[in-house]
């Protein structure tokens, strides 16, 4: 009888620390997924950066591109006016 009851307790035990450990593997399929969706959401705000960069770049080349045009401009009314003198 107390051998059963032994044995009782010990098949309790071993359920506690099942149920436990499917508790702590739910939990940590829970953070995975969490860590998941926050590493997502960086790699589209890391996206949304590169966008943002790659369109500084286009309007940087864009000014360069105007100022050389200006530049151009100014040099040929310098000759023009070389020229009317």
């Amino acid at each position: 009888m107390l051998r059963k009851a032994g044995f009782d307790v010990a098949k309790a035990s071993f359920d506690v620390a099942k149920a436990s450990f499917d508790v702590a593997k739910a939990s940590f399929d829970v953070a995975k997924a969490s860590f998941d969706v926050v590493k997502a959401s960086f790699d589209v705000v890391k996206a949304g950066f590169d966008v943002v960069k790659a369109g500084f770049d286009v309007a940087k080349a864009s000014f360069d591109v105007a100022k050389a045009g200006f530049d151009v401009a100014k040099a040929s009314f310098d000759v023009a006016e070389l020229y009317l003198m």
